[in-house]
């Protein structure tokens, strides 16, 4: 800053204030400073940032490291009722506070813009944020990202390419047919909904035919896509191709079509979920970890912060968290 200072013929506590966006120094010396700034290559150090606005406001009780945290629930009721959702958000509130950050939730749509949420990020100092998983009818979000690290819970944000934190949703579907092995099942059908196979890009379509051409121990059984799923045709592809193990993305509803249909879970034929499965829970299936995913991200977005990482990364990561096979009594 002092460097800076020097260039600029001016103190180093303008230079705090321009850098700052005071109205206290005119626009031109504003300017003159920012660009200066830019050419010497200086960069705020966030660590001494936080400090010095404690230091302004100690009476606030809050950590002057804020970030904001954006769910999607108002939008969407499947977001507030799996609880791998709320998990996602205790995972990150927890860490949050382990770390000295004052994490904010902000609701999209409940009452608040993305327009709004960039003001109130803004007028917050915000260096960063987390996106929750979206609903299916969205997979953008515009922000000013400029001055925002930012990072992902999920796979369901396509654009802008942020960093993201997820489940191994190939690895989980390799974990679950080898369990299936285990247990005794030969003949595992999977019977896939269309917008949980596109949100996760495809990733357990994949693994699924890929262990049905390599691996000899599994009996081939053609997979179930479906738009919109009823008794009849499951019970058609059922009949015709007698899996004896059904692994699914959307557990209620094909729990749903299988009692319509006649058949019992797992007398006629056994039920396993690629997600939804609890540990101590009936539904058998892969257990993610979406305490550690929340905790994730805000570890990522902190290292992301102090390294004065802002902007749109140029090269987004993809943090795959391992999860557990859960046997329940639906097999």
């Amino acid at each position: 800053m002092n460097d800076v200072a020097r260039e600029a013929g001016v103190s180093a506590s303008t230079v705090s204030l321009a850098l700052r966006g005071s109205p206290r120094i005119s626009s031109a010396t504003r300017t003159r400073v920012a660009d200066l700034a830019r050419r010497l290559g200086y960069q705020p150090n966030p660590l001494v940032t936080v400090l010095m606005q404690t230091r302004r406001s100690p009476r606030t009780g809050k950590s002057a490291l804020t970030v904001g945290y954006l769910s999607f629930e108002a939008m969407a009721p499947m977001l507030r009722d799996e609880p791998i959702y709320a998990e996602f958000e205790r995972g990150a509130f927890d860490e949050a506070r382990r770390q000295g950050m004052n994490l904010e939730k902000l609701k999209v749509g409940a009452g608040l813009s993305l327009p709004r949420i960039d003001q109130i990020l803004r007028a917050r100092g915000a260096m960063g944020v987390i996106v929750s998983p979206l609903p299916p009818e969205l997979t953008s979000i515009q922000l000013d990202w400029s001055h925002l690290a930012g990072i992902a819970v999920g796979p369901t944000l396509r654009e802008p390419e942020l960093h993201q934190v997820m489940s191994n949703h190939y690895e989980n579907m390799a974990r679950l047919l080898h369990a299936c092995l285990e247990w005794g099942y030969r003949r595992p059908g999977l019977c896939l909904d269309s917008p949980s196979n596109e949100r996760i890009r495809g990733q357990w379509e994949a693994c699924y035919l890929r262990e049905q051409t390599d691996n000899p121990r599994l009996e081939k059984v053609p997979l179930l896509k479906y738009d919109s799923l009823s008794a009849k045709s499951l019970l058609a592809w059922v009949k015709r191709s007698k899996p004896d193990f059904i692994i699914c993305a959307s557990p209620r509803e094909v729990q749903g079509a299988l009692r319509e249909a006649g058949l019992r879970v797992p007398q006629d034929v056994a039920l396993a979920s690629v997600s939804a499965a609890r540990a101590g829970g009936s539904l058998s299936g892969i257990v993610e970890d979406g305490y550690g995913a929340g905790a994730q991200a805000v570890s990522q977005l902190l290292r992301m912060i102090y390294g004065n990482e802002r902007g749109l990364p140029e090269k987004p990561l993809k943090i795959l968290l391992p999860a557990q096979v859960y046997r329940g009594t639906t097999c």
